[in-house]
């Protein structure tokens, strides 16, 4: 899944709290958020921010509202931040693995600096 592949790239994922804990099961860059879909795009936005980074991407699952909403409120928020959206992107939880692989590589190539 998407998840593994971010974290090959050492690109952390959000994903809602609510997850099924297998779900984080081999994926160390993968982070369980609970509240609002808004709130912890703000706060990790913020946290990395704080870290130096000033270019982010942002990828939503295209099958899940939830995600495609999250995505547009952090954009929001990193533009409130004075940060650069680089990439911005959407997945398909049923694409094969190698589509999320040059999904990754593609993001990767617009180099943001959360990684």
């Amino acid at each position: 899944d998407l998840a593994l592949v971010a974290g090959k790239y050492g690109l952390p994922a959000l994903t809602p709290a609510l997850a099924p804990d297998d779900a984080f099961m081999g994926r160390p860059m993968l982070f369980g958020v609970a509240g609002s879909p808004e709130e912890p795009q703000y706060e990790f936005l913020q946290r990395a921010q704080r870290q130096g980074a000033s270019r982010v991407a942002l990828l939503a699952n295209s099958g899940v509202i939830v995600s495609i909403g999250a995505c547009a409120a952090a954009r929001t928020h990193a533009h409130t931040l004075g940060l650069e959206v680089v990439y911005e992107g959407s997945y398909s939880t049923t694409a094969p693995q190698s589509e999320h692989n040059e999904l990754v590589a593609d993001m990767m190539h617009a180099r943001p600096d959360m990684r």
